[in-house]
């Protein structure tokens, strides 16, 4: 099937849609995550989800500068946090060192970990409005082939997807 065909197959078909926008968060929370174990010793309290609230704060600030370099190395970051963590590391020792590690999380928290909630939330509401559109249809190959849909067909009459079965003679 071509992702033209693949998105008519989920516009039809509510509960593909749902299923889709479920894949799409587990697979970008998978991420998220990992991006945040990083930092997760540094953190006092944190909570990062879709469709609520999000938020880090920190309680060791040397050791949040050094989980984002770790994050940095793992995943990449945005050309702004690498420049902010630069400049971090050479104010290590100086009284300004925590003021600019302050401004270092909310950069790296809206660059790496809210800008992916926002796409995630944005997804979703594409799907709920009725259709795959442009940030939902990014996953559609991913989606079909991790639940085995590729084999399923249509029924447009009927209404329902199913999927065939051999049948020995």
């Amino acid at each position: 099937m071509t992702i033209e065909e693949l998105e008519g197959v989920v516009n039809r078909s509510k509960e593909l849609r749902e299923k889709l926008d479920n894949f799409i968060q587990d697979t970008e929370s998978y991420w998220l995550d990992e991006r945040l174990s990083c930092v997760w010793d540094s953190l006092e309290k944190w909570s990062v989800g879709f469709y609520e609230p999000s938020y880090i704060k920190v309680s060791d600030w040397k050791g949040f500068l050094e989980g984002v370099k770790k994050c940095e190395k793992a995943f990449g970051c945005s050309e702004r946090v690498r420049k902010k963590i630069a400049q971090c590391e050479k104010l290590w020792w100086c009284n300004l060192f925590e003021h600019h590690v302050k401004i270092l999380k909310e950069m790296w928290y809206e660059d790496e970990i809210k800008s992916t909630i926002d796409y995630v939330e944005a997804a979703g509401l594409e799907l709920y409005d009725g259709a795959v559109g442009e940030k939902s249809r990014n996953y559609l190959e991913d989606f079909f082939m991790n639940y085995g849909l590729e084999d399923y067909l249509y029924d447009e009459e009927n209404g329902i997807f199913y999927k065939p079965i051999k049948l020995s003679a």
